[in-house]
């Protein structure tokens, strides 16, 4: 079996239930802010946690034991236009009422409305290259060997995910959530499963999601020379589509709902502005929690602050109930 092939029967079982725990979970950093500031209910914040920590505890040994195929990710200077793109995130998450991880879930289900976010987030990704050329980066090196800094990092992933996914469960009152439906995994199970099966992808095949698909086909709109998208990037981002829509059949959540033309084009804007900010970050906040943050790179933590302080703002100056 040569070594595509591989890849390919280990990432398309890993994307489609990473796909089916996103569907079952109904996990969004939107609705996570949203419980924070309008419920002061902190577990589903935590369990985005939990999802670095278990997408760390995948990626971290398979950095060491396989060097020379999978690497870290790619940390970039810090700088003005990194933290406006952070903000533009937020905002449009907030607009679009989901982050990408949302998103998707909210297609899966039949909601059209959301139609308006892919087609943002095509547009986006045409006028980002117009403004940003962060292309050079350097790998934070320091964790892609088994260093005493590394085992120490990674022994706190484990900490963590122990904590929530045992101590807590177990030992103290867990309390503060509540499903939207019975269908609902908790958010701690879903974002685990999420964590590690997202790093293992990422250690995988790298960049991916449908996010990158769309930005790919939206920049060789402008450039011809850019590299079709991988055979492994596009069937696990399709496997990972099916799995979301197999979990909201199963549960019986998946009908279709006709889009209203205002809640359209706020997801459009708010697309838009994901995928722009996405690029020029680089990275959504799928990367960024999953790749980015385990990885240690310095620009992921600000980028995905920022983007979480935006939310935190807009959600304490208006309450949006849908969410």
């Amino acid at each position: 079996m040569s070594h595509l092939n591989i890849i390919l029967v280990i990432s398309v079982p890993l994307a489609f239930i990473m796909g089916f725990a996103i569907g079952r979970g109904d996990v969004c950093a939107v609705a996570a802010v949203n419980y924070w500031i309008n419920h002061k209910r902190t577990a589903y914040l935590r369990a985005f946690i939990v999802a670095t920590a278990s997408a760390g505890l995948a990626l971290l040994p398979s950095a060491w034991f396989f060097p020379a195929t999978v690497t870290l990710s790619q940390t970039y200077e810090p700088s003005g236009i990194m933290l406006i793109a952070g903000a533009l995130f937020g905002l449009g998450a907030f607009l679009n009422g989901a982050c990408v991880f949302g998103t998707l879930a909210h297609i899966s289900k039949g909601e059209m409305d959301y139609i308006g976010t892919i087609a943002g987030m095509f547009i986006g990704a045409i006028f980002a290259p117009l403004v940003t050329s962060r292309t050079e980066g350097y790998f934070f090196l320091e964790i892609s060997k088994p260093t005493a800094l590394a085992l120490f990092v990674w022994l706190v992933f484990i900490a963590i995910t122990f904590h929530e996914l045992v101590i807590r469960r177990h030992f103290i009152k867990p309390g503060g959530f509540e499903p939207s439906s019975h269908h609902a995994w908790s958010p701690t199970l879903s974002m685990s499963v999420i964590g590690i099966t997202g790093g293992l992808l990422y250690a995988l095949i790298g960049n991916w999601g449908y996010l990158t698909v769309l930005s790919h086909g939206a920049a060789k709109l402008i450039t011809s020379y850019v590299p079709n998208v991988t055979l492994q990037v596009f069937t696990a981002t399709g496997a990972l589509i099916f799995g979301a829509i197999v979990a909201a059949w199963k549960t019986h959540r998946l009908k279709l709902r006709k889009p209203g033309f205002l809640p359209l084009f706020h997801k459009l804007v708010g697309g838009s502005l994901m995928s722009f900010s996405a690029i020029v970050i680089p990275g959504g906040n799928d990367a960024l929690l999953l790749y980015g943050i385990p990885s240690l790179a310095p620009h992921a933590f600000i980028a995905y602050f920022i983007m979480l302080l935006v939310l935190a703002i807009l959600f304490k100056i208006r309450y949006k109930p849908e969410i």
